[in-house]
């Protein structure tokens, strides 16, 4: 009896694990710095450091499968994006870029509405890194992870 409820109790554990999503480095990189230069500000390297923190988050995320929410990181700072479907690493750095509609370029300052945004084209950011995970339900989560943070209250983005 102890054998057959310890198979069900790994094979459920093993079924719970979000599948590893693969990250281009380079696409990262170049839709973030494409955005950044519009403004003028310095391109972003990329961070295996905040890749892996990323990839972590993301997992956490697909393996609940409840929604978008933020990791409590005061380290870094980040971005979260989901699809139902196969979202690739353009259309969640597309979307968070999106909201620069919103952004007051006359005031540059972080508001909540454009702030996806305004962490990506950050002044003093200098690295990103990404992870995805797909969830048990097919869906994709996306998280890109910035150091150092920004979208300080009161401050501008460049």
């Amino acid at each position: 009896m102890f054998d057959i409820f310890f198979l069900a109790s790994l094979l459920l554990g093993v079924s719970n694990t979000p599948a590893k999503v693969s990250v281009d480095k380079e696409k990262v990189l170049e839709r973030h710095n494409y955005y950044r230069n519009l403004v003028g500000v310095e391109d972003l390297q990329y961070s295996e450091e905040c890749a892996e923190f990323a990839q972590s988050w993301a997992e956490s995320l697909a393996k609940k499968d409840r929604g978008l929410y933020h990791s409590d990181s005061e380290k870094y700072g980040e971005n979260v994006f989901w699809a139902s479907y196969n979202a690739s690493v353009e259309e969640a750095i597309e979307e968070w870029a999106f909201e620069r509609k919103y952004f007051n370029k006359k005031t540059r300052k972080y508001t909540s509405k454009a702030g996806h945004y305004s962490q990506m084209v950050w002044r003093d950011t200098k690295f990103v890194g990404m992870g995805a995970a797909r969830s048990k339900s097919g869906g994709v989560y996306w998280v890109a992870s910035y150091y150092p943070p920004g979208n300080w209250q009161g401050e501008k983005a460049y």
